[in-house]
């Protein structure tokens, strides 16, 4: 047999480039769909927004009926009180707010929910027999639904935040332009209220 035409020859070269194209794109083909049918299983997986003890302890807050008196009375965290309360530093310097803290027990066998506002915690400071603040005096304007909502478990301890931004108070929630006084002797007197338990009383300075 002679030679075939160039013609021939030149449809089998086409006809192989043409296969080895198709090859190659079937190929691609496969590799992108077993990416991303990988991609896509991990996709459907659900990821919590928090960990489950988040929010095992957001449904048991959420569940948690109103703490009474009679839940936080009798805990005797101090010496002569029901509620112990500290204080972050032993001054505070102008412009800083006095951080405390009351730790209050309850003492049922029932887990209990507190609101942390002026209608349920109260602060009062003085110093010597000069009445500074009393959070009581502004309770009327604060909203009852105010405040971050703190569960304290059966028979253990909850940390209640206090903040005072060292101003004065009067009843009817007056504005009094004079402030408390500050030096290095300035010594003030806290005491804070839960649910109308009494607190022990903790001292610290005001200084400029």
């Amino acid at each position: 047999m002679g030679p075939e035409p160039a013609a021939v020859y030149w449809r089998r070269r086409a006809a192989l480039l043409v296969g080895a194209v198709i090859v190659i794109v079937v190929a691609v083909m496969i590799i992108k769909a077993l990416a991303s049918g990988g991609s896509s299983s991990a996709n459907t997986t659900p990821s919590p927004s928090k960990p489950a003890a988040t929010q095992a302890a957001g449904d048991a807050g959420a569940n948690a009926p109103a703490c009474t008196k009679e839940q936080l009375a009798g805990g005797k965290l101090a010496l002569d009180a029901d509620i112990l309360l500290t204080h972050e530093k032993d001054a505070y310097p102008a412009g800083e707010s006095v951080a405390l803290t009351a730790l209050v027990k309850n003492i049922s066998a029932k887990d209990c929910s507190l609101r942390n506002n002026a209608h349920n915690v109260s602060l009062n400071v003085a110093s010597g027999s000069d009445r500074i603040f009393d959070s009581s005096d502004c309770a009327a304007k604060v909203p009852q639904d105010s405040g971050d909502v703190i569960v304290i478990k059966a028979g253990q301890t909850a940390t209640i935040p206090v903040l005072w931004d060292a101003t004065r108070s009067q009843q009817g929630c007056r504005e009094i332009a004079e402030k408390p006084f500050r030096n290095k002797d300035a010594s003030y007197v806290a005491v804070v209220k839960v649910l109308g338990v009494v607190s022990d009383k903790t001292q610290f300075l005001l200084i400029p």
